[in-house]
C-alpha cells in the first residue's frame, strides 16, 4: 500500500494506514479474569488487616519494653497497612479516573 506523498502530520499517515481493527471483549477468559482480579483485590485487604494486627502488636510490645527499634517498626507496619488499604480499596475508582469515566460510579 503506497503512502501519498500529501501525507504532512502523523496524524494523517495513521488515518492512512487504519487497519480498521478495534478492541474487543468477546472472549471467555476475560470475566474469568475480572473475578481473579477480585479475589487478589479481597486478598489484599486480608493480608493489609494481617499486617495492621501484627504492626499493632509489635508497637505495643516495643513500648512496653522501651524497645524504641520495635516500636518503630510497629508504628512502620500499621501505617504501610492503612496506606496500602487505602490504595487497594481506591486502584478501581483510580482505574476509572484514569481512564475517562465517572469515578463515582
Amino acid at each position: 500500500m503506497p503512502i501519498s506523498t500529501s501525507v504532512t502530520t502523523v496524524r494523517d499517515l495513521v488515518a492512512e494506514i487504519d487497519p480498521h481493527v478495534s478492541p474487543g471483549s468477546s472472549w471467555p477468559i476475560f470475566p474469568w479474569l475480572g473475578q481473579q482480579v477480585g479475589n487478589f483485590q479481597t486478598l489484599g485487604v486480608v493480608v493489609m488487616v494481617a499486617v495492621f494486627v501484627c504492626g499493632v502488636i509489635k508497637w505495643v510490645s516495643g513500648a512496653s519494653s522501651d524497645n524504641s527499634r520495635s516500636q518503630t517498626g510497629g508504628k512502620v507496619m500499621v501505617f504501610g497497612s492503612i496506606v496500602g488499604g487505602i490504595v487497594i480499596a481506591a486502584a478501581p475508582a483510580l482505574i476509572r479516573w484514569a481512564t475517562g469515566q465517572n469515578p463515582l460510579g
